[in-house]
């Protein structure tokens, strides 16, 4: 298209604009699922070796060489056998392998190792705390938190059935906990495993104990009467941290989840609930009490626990409450009234030992206080 330009004395000055159409679309670009679907490079590698020797011989070598795309976590499998002789777990150790090195494992034998040496040496970085005073306030300013509570273990074997609590399960596929110490744990034969990527279970070591089986109520917690096992780790190996699939009666009842146990000592498991039982957990907030010319208040509250057991059977429970723990002088805790005469532990949980006979029915009852100062708030 032309276009001319003028309105002035002189010569006229023409301009020339060419004006392109498109007259056919672009093809569409390969969206980003598609590109990276597409394998377009790979990587090799070659080892070349020379070997220089005076005289004849024969000599094996061993080539040892890092790939990523290959790790494992501990996976463990437990199963409950109850008979005349009483109870025992049989408890395996296996691993979990992932591997997309681009070749096929076939008929190797496999080490497993918690040693991290992708995570470096590098030493953390240091800030600066700023410290400043304020003036004291006579107002405590204190808040009600909820606390787990934490515990080397149940102990050895020298530790009966007042062990301490149960620890709190592991997250799903964590880092390694080995305790701090690098481990070495090797799988009982050859093993085959596929670049797919998929995760294939290799037993490592296995070992079998008898158990103390008992049902366990926290109602607080799960409105359910929960079966507990306790038997200790016979293994030469510690146990490492992870997932444990849960088999009982010929068949698999459920996944639990394990801390580091170090051999010889006791842990725990849990089974599931006992279909048999039913459980009510109630909580009432009772009238704050005041006395004349006293700076303290004091808010009790009743809590209820009701169990009914739907079989013939008789059942016996360990039933466990808990109350809160003061950590400060204008805060205080008292029991008022507890069922059997039952008394709070340093950590505020109170246990009953509980005869449930067939198709009967209890009822346990906890009334504590908490006295709280007028200079206190946050509660």
């Amino acid at each position: 298209r032309a276009a001319v330009v003028g309105g002035i004395a002189g010569p006229v000055v023409v301009f020339v604009v060419l004006e392109h159409r498109l007259e056919h679309a672009l093809p569409p670009r390969p969206q980003p699922f598609h590109a990276s679907q597409t394998q377009d490079s790979s990587a090799s590698a070659a080892v070349t070796i020379e070997l220089s020797c005076a005289t004849a011989t024969s000599v094996e070598l061993r080539i040892d060489y890092l790939v990523p795309g290959a790790l494992w976590r501990p996976w463990h499998r437990a199963q409950l056998i109850e008979d005349e002789a009483g109870a025992r777990v049989e408890f395996r150790c296996e691993a979990a392998v992932w591997q997309a090195t681009g070749e096929d494992w076939r008929d190797v034998e496999l080490v497993f190792s918690t040693a991290r040496p992708s995570l470096g040496v590098t030493p953390p970085k240091l800030a600066s705390d700023a410290l400043a005073l304020q003036a004291s306030s006579s107002v405590v300013e204190v808040e009600a938190r909820d606390q787990t509570v934490h515990d080397v273990g149940l102990g050895g074997e020298d530790i009966g059935e007042d062990g301490g609590p149960a620890r709190d399960g592991a997250g799903e596929l964590p880092g390694i906990d080995d305790g701090g110490e690098a481990l070495e744990l090797r799988s009982h034969a050859r093993a085959s495993i596929p670049g797919d990527g998929r995760p294939h279970r290799v037993p490592i070591f296995s070992f079998s104990d008898q158990a103390e089986v008992q049902l366990v109520c926290a109602a607080e917690l799960e409105a359910a009467v929960l079966t507990r096992s306790r038997q200790l780790n016979k293994a030469r190996h510690p146990l490492l941290a992870g997932p444990v699939d849960l088999l009982r009666r010929g068949g698999l009842v459920g996944r639990s989840s394990i801390l580091f146990v170090a051999p010889s000592e006791r842990f725990e498991l849990g089974w599931g609930p006992d279909s048999a039982l039913r459980v009510q957990r109630e909580v009432e907030q009772l009238d704050i009490e005041r006395r004349a010319l006293s700076s303290w208040s004091r808010r009790p509250q009743r809590v209820r626990v009701r169990l009914s057991n739907l079989s013939a059977e008789p059942r016996s429970i360990e039933v466990r409450e808990r109350i809160a723990v003061s950590e400060v002088d204008k805060v205080e805790v008292e029991v008022r009234e507890a069922s059997r005469g039952a008394k709070p532990d340093a950590q505020g949980f109170v246990t009953w030992d509980l005869r449930l006979r067939g198709f009967g029915h209890e009822c346990l009852e906890l009334t504590w206080v908490l006295v709280v100062h007028d200079n206190v708030s946050g509660l």
